[in-house]
């Protein structure tokens, strides 16, 4: 994984900050979730940050979907972690935070 990672920041791809950021949890815990978790983020600051530019309907419908969409998967999350019988761990923080 840490060699993908690395190819990723080689390349400068947007996401590799997020992923250098999350490789030691991961790292720690072996758990996909935290580089799950900071991909999702990562995506979604790259996106909102792209809105910025744009201030018309389209670019304020397209904000509005991606945050029902960020809502939908915080949802999911908590279901899946109350499934699993999790109380805690690194996938219960939401992509707002």
């Amino acid at each position: 994984m840490r060699a993908i990672v690395d190819v990723l920041a080689t390349w400068h791809h947007p996401y590799a900050p997020a992923l250098l950021q999350a490789m030691p949890r991961y790292a720690e815990q072996h758990d996909l979730a935290e580089l799950d978790w900071a991909l999702d983020r990562a995506r979604y600051a790259l996106a909102f940050t792209q809105l910025d530019d744009q201030d018309d309907d389209n670019g304020k419908l397209v904000r509005k979907i991606l945050q029902r969409e960020i809502d939908v998967t915080n949802l999911l999350t908590v279901i899946r972690l109350s499934e699993m019988g999790r109380q805690r761990g690194p996938a219960c923080r939401t992509l707002r935070e």
